[in-house]
């Protein structure tokens, strides 16, 4: 049951941590969430909104109320979708040490572990067609109409999971803004005697 319960506590940190890293893309180029005719004025707003306080409290609250719709309405599409969003409109990539998995099996596993706490959740004493479906190479163990137990070994891949996204963002994060030369690899980034 404790594991269960801190599945359900990861899944809800690492939902934050993503859509919150999203604000703050979205914050520096919010004409991403504001296309077409609806959003005419809002775009009026944030482009006039240096020119006195007034202005940075109207495009503020303007601002606010977008957010807070988009982010409802996006989550319907899932964490996977957001993450995935968020990837590409942050211009991140793959790091470059990362040759096996990629955002897109980093995604996949998001959406395994949100069906996991679905699952948890709405009480399911039986593993869905579904979360048999999405088990990937982290999370293998779940097969559908056995019943669903969920055991410490679940959770320390949760977090070791998370552990390890959130490490690939921030080496993304980092390679975007100084990026290593084409002709550089991980080991000639340390003096020679030490990459030996």
């Amino acid at each position: 049951m404790l594991c269960s319960h801190a599945i359900v506590d990861l899944y809800g940190a690492l939902e934050d941590i993503i859509v919150d890293f999203y604000e703050i893309v979205l914050r520096h180029n919010p004409l991403t969430i504001l296309p077409g005719k609806d959003f005419k004025a809002a775009r009026r707003l944030w482009q006039s909104r240096s020119g006195s306080d007034s202005a940075q409290a109207a495009w503020s609250a303007a601002w606010s109320k977008r957010f807070e719709q988009w982010r409802r309405k996006r989550l319907y599409d899932g964490l996977d979708a957001v993450f995935l969003a968020l990837f590409r409109n942050a211009g991140l990539r793959r790091p470059s040490g990362y040759t096996l998995t990629d955002e897109s099996d980093w995604a996949r596993n998001v959406r395994m572990i949100a069906e996991l706490r679905h699952h948890i959740v709405h009480g399911a004493a039986v593993v869905s067609d579904r979360l048999g479906r999405l088990r990937s190479g982290v999370f293998n163990g779940f097969a559908a109409g056995e019943p669903l137990e969920v055991h410490l070994y679940h959770l320390q891949t949760v977090e070791c999971f998370c552990d390890q996204l959130l490490t690939a963002l921030n080496i993304s994060l980092v390679e975007t803004m100084i990026p290593l030369p084409a002709a550089v690899s991980r080991n000639d980034i340390a003096p020679r005697d030490m990459a030996e």
